[in-house]
């Protein structure tokens, strides 16, 4: 039996992300509940599940990660927006529109807002 050194390769980068992910995602619902810079590399490796020493090696800092849940937040709300925001051809509108919308989310979803607020804050 041969070994498929490319999809090995595959499973680890396959793996590496879903672990990237997953750090990400804690961290997000770590911050629902307090400031960003009052958690630790220690306390999202725990949320997450990971070994110590698994944040190194995808952030280099606590900063890079409170932007990748920041760009992932964005990422979430650009898309759940987009089929609207086509239809819009006015600038203002499109401003209102984002507005309205922000406004409508952080009603719905206050641990959203408050990931947004501590963010934005920190």
């Amino acid at each position: 039996m041969e070994l498929d050194l490319n999809r090995m390769a595959q499973i680890g980068q396959d793996r590496s992300a879903g672990t990237r992910s997953e750090l990400i995602r804690s961290a997000g619902r770590l911050m629902r509940r307090r400031a960003a810079d009052s958690i630790t590399v220690e306390d999202v490796e725990e949320a997450a599940g990971a070994p110590k020493g698994t944040f190194s090696v995808h952030f280099r800092d606590m900063d890079v990660l409170i932007l990748a849940v920041a760009h992932g937040l964005i990422e979430e709300f650009v898309e759940m927006l987009q089929p609207r925001r086509i239809s819009l051809a006015d600038p203002l509108a499109r401003i209102a529109f984002y507005c309205a919308s922000f406004i409508q989310e952080a009603i719905e979803n206050p641990g959203w807002a408050s990931v947004v607020v501590r963010i934005s804050s920190s």
